[in-house]
């Protein structure tokens, strides 16, 4: 477990089933969702819209959902209160958190990030490859930095 700055612990699940059992054993209850690699309590969250949308995907991914909609920045701070654990991120690195848009990109910026994670290779001189990037792909790589795992600081 780890514990952010506003004293809130936050847990890090090996598995959507592992903080799905957490959350039935802790609340009695299934009002959870996954929303990127986060873990979401929804039990007293009223959604603006149809409530039916919420009621209807608990205990799923709706990271998808959520992208397509361009939800607001206020929503993003409501995904951020509700947050009460973690998934582990699958990749050879991660990005490092975006505290303006936690939850997700556009659709474009995804494919934009989707290519850096299959064409940059971080290990290799970053010159030769920033040199073939459009200024979008490269606007994208300086706003959302890489970290490779284990790397806790710039060793310049």
């Amino acid at each position: 477990m780890t514990t952010t700055a506003l004293t809130q612990t936050k847990i890090e699940f090996s598995s959507k089933q592992e903080a799905t059992t957490w959350f039935k054993d802790k609340y009695n209850s299934d009002q959870l969702m996954f929303c990127g690699n986060r873990v979401l309590d929804v039990t007293e969250f009223k959604h603006p819209g149809p409530q039916k949308l919420i009621t209807e995907a608990f205990n799923t991914d709706i990271t998808e959902d959520y992208r397509e909609q361009n939800h607001s920045k206020y929503a993003d701070t409501l995904i951020n209160q509700m947050t009460v654990g973690y998934l582990p991120v699958e990749a050879k690195f991660t990005r490092l958190a975006n505290e303006h848009h936690p939850n997700g990109l556009s659709k474009e910026e995804e494919e934009i990030h989707n290519w850096l994670d299959t064409n940059i290779d971080l290990k290799q001189p970053l010159l030769p490859q920033v040199r073939t990037m459009t200024n979008k792909q490269f606007l994208a790589f300086v706003k959302r930095p890489r970290q490779l795992p284990g790397d806790s600081y710039d060793g310049i």
